[in-house]
């Protein structure tokens, strides 16, 4: 249509009283409101992305170095071995056995990703895909509900970061996922993640985990049991199987259905893992009293040595003379001897009487 008709439409039918150039002006000032609030917009829009990106540079000036992802320094429980190389005992802070990431099965690697990050293969360290899902769900329930941070930015706050809540905190976890991301393929990243995260039970590492729970190494879990490990790391006081059997499996349920939703599992491989009971065979850590004297002995000696920090974190391997065996069956003989020898003497009437003793 063209500008001549426009004006020739809006001359027939105008209102009475509207004459043809009250209209153009009516319009040129709408033109020019529209036209200031595209500025002003504008305007706005560049000051909010300099204010952000002056946010960004000043949390970017003091982020923590990635070199303690290149070499983790973990604490690492020291052990005691036998002359034969039999493992007697362990002192420990936090329990952990570190694995590279070839040892852990890929079922409990698709159970992690299923229930804490669907995307973890396909995002650059963030997800704004699960950002606005979050929010929005965030927004409607008015309130912290749905959480959206990645593997990625999970690490980052494990190895760097403290866990406080802070904005200013969650910034230096974006902006530390986007360099891990950069620095470290995904194997890496998972490998970081699953040695350093906390299982419950006193665990540290999924090594650790398994054996806590099932007395097993990873290499060893089932589609039940990796479902129930990934289930822990949202809440391992709430979710473990040794505070509650019943949410346990709930949670490890869900784990199930998530990865039937993502396609790892099939339907009737996820009933069937769904239908299986909790079974837990719990790692007692060697608490053999036959080596106890021992034991206490060579722990004394370490502790002077070495220092709290070197027994307890440094992941030192102490090879001492006992035989672990000849040991256990040189106490026990001593016990047996000493009740044998307590049984031939008879009953020998008693040591005192307190009463007695109490009323003189």
């Amino acid at each position: 249509m063209s500008f001549t008709k426009i004006i020739f439409i809006l001359c027939k039918n105008r209102p009475k009283g509207l004459t043809l150039f009250s209209a153009l002006k009516f319009m040129k000032k709408t033109v020019s409101r529209m036209f200031k609030g595209i500025i002003l917009f504008f305007y706005l829009g560049l000051l909010a992305t300099i204010a952000v990106m002056g946010i960004l540079f000043y949390v970017s000036q003091d982020l923590p170095s990635l070199g303690e992802l290149e070499n983790p320094q973990y604490a690492l429980p020291t052990q005691l071995f036998d002359r034969n190389g039999q493992l007697i005992k362990e002192f420990y802070t936090k329990r952990r056995v570190v694995i590279p990431i070839k040892k852990v099965p890929v079922v409990m690697i698709e159970a992690l990703i299923a229930i804490e990050d669907s995307r973890f293969y396909h995002h650059f360290g963030i997800d704004p895909k699960r950002i606005i899902g979050a929010a929005i769900v965030d927004i409607a329930s008015w309130s912290l509900k749905e959480g959206a941070s990645t593997l990625t930015q999970q690490t980052a706050k494990l190895f760097l970061l403290s866990s406080d809540k802070k904005f200013i905190r969650k910034l230096k976890e974006v902006l530390l996922a986007l360099k891990i991301e950069i620095q470290f393929s995904k194997n890496q990243i998972l490998q970081l993640y699953l040695n350093k995260s906390y299982f419950g039970h006193g665990a540290y590492g999924i090594e650790a985990a398994a054996q806590g729970y099932f007395s097993k190494t990873a290499e060893e879990l089932t589609l039940p049991e990796a479902a129930l490990l990934a289930g822990l790391l949202q809440a391992p006081s709430r979710w473990a199987p040794t505070a509650s059997k019943k949410r346990a499996t709930k949670r490890r349920n869900l784990v199930l259905r998530q990865m039937a939703h993502f396609g790892f599992i099939t339907a009737e491989e996820r009933q069937q893992a769904a239908a299986s009971p909790i079974q837990l065979k719990l790692n007692q850590n060697l608490n053999n009293n036959e080596t106890s004297y021992y034991v206490e002995h060579v722990r004394k000696y370490l502790l002077e040595t070495y220092g709290f920090d070197q027994l307890y974190r440094g992941g030192m391997k102490v090879y001492v003379s006992m035989d672990l065996k000849k040991q256990i069956y040189a106490q026990h003989a001593l016990m047996d001897g000493l009740r044998a020898h307590n049984k031939r003497q008879g009953y020998r009437g008693p040591q005192g009487n307190l009463w007695n003793q109490v009323n003189e």
